[in-house]
């Protein structure tokens, strides 16, 4: 997942599901990514949703939600 917050001063955080909220690291050019850390043995097989939220310096903040299926299963043979 990659997407650019290019505000100077921006801090930003996101979520898996209802998990801890966590820091997100944003490069010089605002671009982060994420790595959930599910595990790929079928064992997590639903829907998630991932939560990124933002705040400026300003204190002005902002949420976006998405939401993925994860199916290990049906790439087993």
């Amino acid at each position: 997942m990659r997407r650019a917050c290019r505000t100077p001063g921006t801090a930003a955080t996101w979520r898996l599901d209802n998990g801890a909220e966590q820091a997100l690291t944003l490069d010089a050019n605002g671009g982060f990514s994420i790595t959930t850390g599910l595990p790929t043995d079928g064992s997590q097989d639903t829907s998630h949703t991932v939560t990124i939220s933002a705040s400026d310096a300003a204190g002005n903040t902002s949420s976006i939600q998405r939401s993925f299926t994860l199916d290990w299963k049906a790439n087993r043979t």
